[in-house]
């Protein structure tokens, strides 16, 4: 069965692991598994100081939000939103925040972190909020990307040309931090 030959690929792919039981084991094994999944996403490397350009600037309240976008990778920009305290700019914690409906839908938490001395970034990774495309055009039942819709569409168009969906946007949100 099909079951069966991708229960045998698996096995062939990645052998049983033994649980590390010692903190050199465990270092390795926290190795092994950073370098698989690396591998598996298709991570390139991710930039030391990556680009950011400062569109806009707000004031809300007491909080500064920054309009930026943040370089991912060439020619890819990640768009976000970045909230600070205005009253007080020492050196704060940060926190990323990422919603499916895209960083509009997180203001308010941002807004209350922000009020609370965190800096916040909220941002677009690619397919979500600002960076989705909107093309629904091509059939009222169906509408642009058919029955599956677009989250799928771009999945499978991610794999064709070898960097899964998930990996790109895992690429952003580290390029983001």
């Amino acid at each position: 069965t099909v079951w069966s030959m991708n229960k045998k690929l698996a096995e062939k792919v990645f052998p049983d692991r033994k649980p590390p039981k010692t903190p050199s084991e465990f270092d390795a094994f926290k190795k092994e598994m950073h370098r698989l999944i690396k591998k598996i996403l298709v991570v390139s490397d991710i930039p030391r100081q990556p680009q950011v350009h400062r569109f806009a600037s707000d004031k809300i309240g007491n909080t500064i939000v920054e309009k930026v976008a943040i370089g991912s990778e060439a020619g890819i920009f990640v768009p976000a939103l970045i909230y600070r305290d205005a009253g007080n700019e020492a050196r704060k914690s940060g926190v990323i925040l990422i919603h499916e409906k895209g960083k509009a839908a997180v203001q308010d938490l941002a807004l209350q972190l922000a009020g609370k001395g965190k800096i916040v970034c909220t941002l677009d990774p690619r397919g979500i909020g600002e960076t989705m495309d909107e093309n629904t055009g091509r059939g009222e039942r169906e509408g642009y990307y058919g029955w599956h819709g677009r989250e799928a569409f771009f999945t499978y168009t991610s794999f064709i040309v070898g960097k899964p969906l998930l990996g790109l946007r895992v690429l952003d949100v580290l390029s983001s931090l």
